[in-house]
């Protein structure tokens, strides 16, 4: 199946988290730290925020994630079909980390075997989910 993931395509962050936005009280300030830009689409962003949220059981829990879509849409909105990309944007990630891990890991090079493993378990999972096999 061919995925469309060129539509509302601009510089989003990549690297939403804690650590990267600031709150005052319930109210969002600020964000911070934008060394991983890229040009991509608008919902990459939605769903590497939804991998964060996960992290680090690698375990999807779709409570969090429908929040969390649910209170992203608020700020930036998107459609279904724009919606129906986050789990294959996550598996393209996933295949991302994996060739990361294997080729061009420098530290914690005695956990490599382990993440490789664990990434792979998860982009099954993924894939499972949305009918893939």
């Amino acid at each position: 199946m061919k995925l469309n993931f060129n539509s509302k395509t601009q510089i989003i962050h990549t690297d939403f988290n804690n650590d990267n936005i600031l709150f005052q009280g319930n109210k969002l300030i600020g964000i911070i730290d934008f060394n991983d830009i890229e040009f991509a689409p608008v919902i990459k962003d939605l769903a590497l925020t939804s991998k964060n949220i996960n992290y680090p059981s690698g375990q999807i829990n779709s409570k969090k994630i429908t929040f969390h879509v649910k209170e992203y849409r608020k700020h930036a909105p998107f459609s279904k079909k724009e919606e129906r990309l986050i789990i294959p944007l996550l598996i393209g990630e996933n295949c991302t980390l994996i060739r990361w891990f294997y080729w061009d890991m420098k530290k914690h090079l005695n956990e490599r075997h382990k993440v490789i493993d664990e990434t792979i378990k998860q982009t099954k999972m993924l894939a499972r989910g949305i009918g893939w096999r």
